[in-house]
């Protein structure tokens, strides 16, 4: 009996001798099917980083539930102070954005 290594060895030998016939006697269709497969991959990818991207941007857009929030006998005051928070913060992510962009633009 031949040990299992030596028939798996000959196994690819095999496969590769029949791959690179192959190649040799068909070189537009060898090149044909290497480009498709490189191409699918890439649209795998990118498929895959877009799900990625979004999935994040809808996670942090929906923080899950919220926790119940009591309730306040002033409530007129309470609207106008979250109000200005919220302004404030968004605000801010305005300018660290522009100023993320202006310190990108400053580099090319």
């Amino acid at each position: 009996m031949e040990p299992v290594g030596v028939s798996t060895e000959m196994a690819l030998l095999s496969n590769i001798l029949a791959a690179y016939s192959f190649i040799t006697e068909n070189p537009e269709r060898a090149a044909l099917y290497f480009v498709s497969g490189v191409c699918i991959g890439l649209i795998l990818t990118l498929l895959a980083l877009v799900l990625k991207v979004s999935c994040r941007t809808d996670c942090k857009r929906s923080p899950g539930k919220k926790p119940p929030q009591e309730p306040e006998s002033d409530s007129d005051s309470s609207d106008s102070e979250d109000d200005s928070d919220t302004t404030s913060d968004l605000s801010a992510r305005r300018h660290r954005r522009r100023a993320n962009w202006s310190s990108v633009d400053g580099q090319q």
